[in-house]
């Protein structure tokens, strides 16, 4: 996944907005800085210091910045230029009762001033700012602003969030577009994923298991009278340390089955996303079937985290036909 880090462009960094709000916008961010790009491609990562309390969030998590950097092109006057992308609930979920205690981002030009703000989202759009902190000055390369005040994330909260690593999620920027250039004035703008996400992550502290892999639920799955089918079973490792060997056990309409071992063919690192196969045993009954995939061992040692279930569907058919 590309990287993005933020140019000179970005006058203020801004954590907070609604995708739901953001206009789509057809235009191209700014390719002139060829030379720009060539330097940042250069820059040594500035290592970050977590205490083990402490983990990086966002769509990637390690130290590595962008491939190269970008801004905006020459709408006009953008005094007030922004970019975030959306932190959604089910990213949260597991930093329930935890606190955001710093940002970090990654830029590709010094900025005499700028800004790191959270702002929640509700069912009536945004919220006001829960956090602002002013940033008087700034280093190319990574920059990490620790909150006067901590914020706790709470259940069921969204908000922005402005990182990288996941190509679903769309590049979002506040700024002044005149309809001459396709836009409807100043009002965040959804640049879609084509340019790839911010260089911006969260650290977040709080009680972390030393073992601790959430699977997520997948959809519905078609499967032959009594033949095993495999799942990819997709997860976020918030472990002490890289996974690679998983145990877990499969249950069908509740009743469970044997525990089945995994190997990973290659280690996820703490704070990233990753997947494994799972065998759901053959189902001897035609229809569908609500099965479970509990995630039960990490790297041999107990799963403590506190949602380790994946829930699904598998439809069980007597025959299948070429489509």
């Amino acid at each position: 996944m590309r990287k993005t880090l933020l140019s000179l462009f970005a006058l203020v960094l801004t954590l907070g907005a609604s995708a739901q709000k953001a206009t789509p916008f057809s235009g191209h961010l700014d390719r002139s800085l060829e030379a720009a790009q060539q330097r940042v491609v250069t820059l040594a990562p500035k290592k970050v210091d977590l205490q083990d309390n402490q983990r990086l969030v966002g769509y990637y998590t390690t130290d590595e910045l962008a491939q190269y950097g970008l801004g905006l092109a020459s709408f006009g006057a953008n005094d007030n230029c922004k970019a975030a992308i959306d932190l959604t609930p089910d990213m949260l979920e597991p930093y329930d009762g935890m606190k955001v205690v710093a940002i970090r981002f990654g830029l590709c030009y010094k900025l005499d001033k700028s800004r790191v703000f959270i702002t929640p989202i509700t069912n009536q759009g945004l919220g006001l700012d829960v956090v602002s902190e002013n940033v008087p000055s700034t280093v190319k390369g990574w920059n990490t602003v620790t909150l006067s005040k901590p914020y706790v994330i709470s259940k069921n909260q969204e908000f922005f969030v402005v990182e990288s690593g996941r190509t679903d999620m769309p590049l979002l920027m506040f700024t002044n577009i005149s309809e001459a250039n396709g836009g409807q004035g100043e009002g965040w703008y959804n640049f879609g994923t084509g340019e790839g996400n911010l260089s911006i992550q969260l650290v977040v502290e709080g009680n972390f298991p030393d073992y601790n892999v959430i699977p997520s639920n997948f959809n519905l799955v078609s499967a032959l009278v009594d033949t095993d089918v495999e799942l990819s079973v997709d997860f976020f490792n918030n472990s002490k340390e890289a996974v690679s060997q998983l145990d877990y056990v499969v249950s069908v309409d509740g009743v469970a089955t044997d525990e089945q071992h995994a190997n990973l063919e290659k280690a996820v690192a703490t704070g990233a996303n990753g997947s494994f196969s799972a065998i759901v045993p053959g189902i001897a009954k035609v229809g569908k079937h609500n099965v479970t995939v509990e995630v039960t061992k990490v790297n041999g040692h107990d799963d403590l985290a506190a949602n380790k279930v994946a829930k699904g569907v598998v439809a069980v058919a007597k025959t299948t036909y070429p489509s």
